[in-house]
This record gives C-alpha cells, sequence and structure tokens, in this order.
C-alpha cells in the first residue's frame, strides 16, 4: 500500500473517531471505512456529487469513478509491471479480465513495440 494512501485511511479513521465520540448515543460502528457520522452506509449520491465537485474544482476532465481503475491498471502497464501484479492488486481471479477489460495500451507503447521490431530488421 502506498504511503500517501496509509496516511489518507489513517485520517478517514481520526474523522470517525471523532464522529463516533460526538455522536457516542447514536453512532452504530459497522465497520465501514467510509460511513456518515452516525456509522451507517454511506449513501453513493453525496460521495459522488462531493467527487464531480472535485474535478470540476481542479479542472479535471469529468470521468466515471469506476474509470480510475482502468487508468490505475493502464499506467501500470505503461511503467511495465507484470500483469500477474496488476491482477493482483486489481483483485481479479483470472488475469485475463484484468488485460481484456482493464488495460489500455496507449500509442507510446504501440510505437515502443514498432521500433523493437524495426531494430531487428
Amino acid at each position: 500500500m502506498l504511503d500517501e494512501v496509509y496516511e489518507a485511511l489513517l485520517e478517514q479513521k481520526r474523522r470517525q473517531d471523532l464522529d463516533k465520540e460526538k455522536y457516542k448515543d447514536i453512532y452504530q460502528d459497522q465497520g465501514f471505512v467510509f460511513a456518515d457520522c452516525t456509522g451507517n452506509f454511506l449513501a453513493q449520491r453525496p460521495f459522488m456529487n462531493k467527487y464531480h465537485k472535485f474535478l470540476k474544482k481542479y479542472n479535471i476532465q469529468d470521468i466515471r469513478f469506476h474509470d480510475l481503475r482502468h487508468t490505475f491498471a493502464s499506467l501500470l502497464i505503461e511503467q511495465d509491471v507484470s500483469m500477474k501484479v496488476v491482477q493482483e492488486l486489481l483483485g481479479h481471479s483470472t488475469i485475463t479480465t484484468s488485460m481484456d477489460i482493464y488495460t489500455h495500451i496507449s500509442d507510446k507503447k504501440k510505437g515502443e513495440a514498432m521500433q523493437l521490431i524495426r531494430r531487428e530488421k
């Protein structure tokens, strides 16, 4: 796990601990990493609203949240990370799901492959 992700999760835990104290009479700890202030399931709509506001605030192209998995996988492939590692990080039971659905090869990588063939001549 990246240090930045670990730190973000610790910060989220601290926020939840504050909510537990503030709303101790009604807080129900259900073990969610992301919950509302009373420990209940965090509804998708408020989260997605925050996500889209974040994208707009930082002038980032509006993409579906799930597309981040595709981007993550493709960036790993761009860095020559093994497909087996990509599969494990995405949590897929088969490597074909990771390869066929989640990875997208960039024009840069295609060009590099063609350069290898040209050198072989």
